[in-house]
């Protein structure tokens, strides 16, 4: 049984929680159009931006749709590291694990430092079973 590890930034979940559960002491002036079961209406959605619909999209599992939009704002702003680890995200979350070690390689070359990419790459190698790449990494 292989398990798969869900990859996804603590800020991206906190967002997600402040979208979906707003607290009594914020004012929401949406908040009548919030669908009971906690999906968000299609007013909101346009309000949105498309990285807060894409982060949005994987904290739902709908991967594909978070790569789609994840993809475009690779294209729009091809240095920004962060995009490109969410775009290997959406791809490990659906087994593609060669792309989302390409994105996660191209995320950690723009920002050495981003920790959250050299983590995801370690991740790719330990599915793949070469522990000693995952460990450097």
């Amino acid at each position: 049984m292989t398990t798969h590890f869900l990859a996804i930034p603590a800020r991206t979940l906190l967002f997600v929680s402040f979208l979906l559960f707003p607290s009594s002491a914020q004012t929401n002036p949406d908040s009548s159009q919030v669908e009971p079961t906690g999906t968000v209406s299609g007013a909101q959605a346009q309000k949105l931006s498309d990285e807060d619909m894409a982060r949005l999209y994987l904290v739902r599992k709908q991967y594909h749709e978070a790569q789609d939009l994840f993809y475009k704002l690779t294209q729009e702003q091809p240095k920004n590291a962060v995009y490109w680890n969410e775009l290997g995200i959406s791809f490990h979350n659906q087994i593609e694990l060669g792309a989302a070690l390409k994105c996660y390689q191209k995320s950690a070359k723009l920002d050495p430092k981003y920790a959250d990419a050299q983590n995801n790459i370690g991740t790719v190698w330990y599915e793949r079973k070469k522990y000693n790449k995952a460990i450097r990494s």
